[in-house]
């Protein structure tokens, strides 16, 4: 079996890998992969603590409530009139109904 060849166009050369070199450099790319994940979750945790101090009290606190009660309102309320709509359409369809077969 022959060993793995890297082949350099630009300088002409001929580099022949022996199994002490081709293991790291074949391993070189997970490696690298392993790195880049290790450091983007340390990234992604930076700061997060600050975060968490700054959120928490609004996020705990009575603006915030008050916000989505709110919210939690307007779509009752919106709830409501789509049904007291719905019942409305159902009477006129079943007044016309009764017309039209009688």
């Amino acid at each position: 079996m022959t060993d793995p060849t890297i082949i350099c166009l630009d300088c002409k050369t001929e580099i022949r890998l022996t199994e002490s070199l081709a293991v790291p450099l074949l391993a070189a790319p997970f490696l690298r992969h392993s790195l880049l994940q290790v450091c983007m979750a340390r990234l992604a945790s930076e700061g997060l603590h600050t975060k968490i101090e700054i959120n928490y009290p609004y996020l705990t606190g009575p603006r915030f409530r008050q916000g989505v009660e709110a919210i939690v309102e307007a779509f009752s309320t919106m709830q409501e009139d789509l049904d007291k709509e719905r019942k409305a359409i159902m009477k006129q369809w079943a007044s016309a109904r009764c017309r039209s077969s009688g």
